[in-house]
């Protein structure tokens, strides 16, 4: 990186947003993978929601003054997402991952994703790694880790690394570890339908697609699913993913809960679809933001919250009240978006039609107002 222009030219700062409750026994170990990194230029935000055990003293004698820790100890209970978003207002890196006390990383675990990243041909906008099983004694559960089963998908890029004479190359890289990455990485298009990526601190993400992405004002602390079950697939639709079978940690599991799963090529693989109430808000926050958010999806915003939401059966719409009371609360905002028509036709097959029709934006009186005052910047008259 110094050859291309010794000044000016900078490694990405990462950040690494450790989030825990109540786990005095695990994040000491936690911390100190962390510290072990071999990646020149990184910080760690840790985030105690609110434990009632010994955890802030076992964070603060395993950080022992390190410069690269910051903390911050909520008053009370927020729960893993809203934690993890505490913590994302006061990181400063360029890349960001989530990390668990179940979580142990690789010392390579920034340079494998930043590399991942920075050579891949097409901007990603998250790069997963894998994570191998172990039981809590710490003892393997699987020796194989994210395996790309899925070579005969279209949208996987196949080698889609550039040569390593065409990439900017970190040092902690080797020849031998960068031609692996040539040989296990696939780049995916964010139209595909399967999943793209491990869980937790396997996955590290653009922080501008995280600000672009994430809930508007405060959301509270009823939410119990984790941040990469909500910033992994929003952050794929909005630019596709890169996924790379090295290992770059281990997570721990109850070995009553590991379950074994088999692959076959015939049959299409689960989308690990996150929990209803996340996609809820995740929606919200599209909606929230679709004015700036259309652009950057070059005009696909109706076919991310598909994604999302999932498609409605039929025309009568979606079966749960929610989804249809959420699109129906932004109607304003995506007939700004859309368009009245394109947004009538959508919210149609959303909504089904007696929902539309008493939806103020268009109700009938709403839209003979509409049609007799002409098209904006019109007089309603004509020339």
């Amino acid at each position: 990186m110094a050859d291309l222009a010794p000044s000016p030219v900078r490694l990405p700062l990462v950040t690494y947003i450790l989030c825990n409750r109540n786990e005095d026994g695990r994040i000491g170990l936690t911390i100190e993978s962390l510290k072990a990194q071999d990646y020149p230029r990184y910080e760690v935000v840790v985030v105690d929601d609110a434990s009632d055990d010994d955890s802030r003293e076992a964070i603060g004698k395993h950080i022992d003054g390190e410069p690269a820790f910051n903390t911050l100890y909520l008053d009370e209970r927020r729960g893993p997402f809203a934690a993890a978003l505490e913590g994302l207002k006061i990181a400063n890196g360029a890349f960001v991952s989530f990390v668990t006390p179940d979580e142990y990383l690789t010392p390579n675990h920034a340079s494998i994703l930043v590399q991942l990243h920075l050579a891949v041909t097409q901007t990603t906008t998250v790069a997963s790694g894998g994570l191998a099983k172990v039981a809590s004694d710490g003892s393997l559960l699987t020796g194989s880790v994210n395996a790309l089963a899925d070579d005969d998908d279209p949208l996987a890029h196949h080698e889609d690394l550039r040569p390593s004479f065409l990439a900017p190359r970190l040092s902690t890289v080797d020849e031998v570890l960068y031609a692996q990455f040539r040989d296990i990485t696939r780049a995916y298009h964010h139209s595909g339908e399967r999943r793209r990526w491990d869980t937790g601190a396997a996955n590290m993400y653009r922080r501008f697609v995280l600000e672009c992405v994430r809930p508007v004002g405060d959301i509270g602390s009823a939410y119990d699913f984790r941040p990469d079950q909500y910033f992994s697939l929003l952050s794929h639709l909005f630019g596709g993913s890169a996924r790379c079978s090295i290992p770059v940690g281990t997570v721990r599991t109850r070995a009553e809960d590991y379950r074994l799963e088999s692959f076959d090529r015939k049959r299409p693989q689960a989308t690990h679809l996150p929990p209803w109430e996340c996609r809820l808000l995740m929606a919200r926050a599209v909606l929230d933001r679709a004015s700036d958010l259309q652009w950057r999806v070059d005009g696909r915003i109706t076919k991310v919250l598909d994604r999302i939401l999932g498609e409605p059966p039929n025309k009568k719409g979606y079966a749960g009240r929610d989804a249809r009371d959420l699109l129906a609360s932004h109607a304003t905002t995506l007939i700004d978006v859309l368009g009245r028509p394109a947004a009538r036709r959508y919210l149609r097959n959303r909504l089904g039609r007696p929902m539309l029709r008493s939806t103020p934006e268009f109700s009938k009186g709403k839209a003979v107002q509409q049609d007799r005052s002409g098209p904006p910047g019109k007089s309603a008259i004509g020339s």
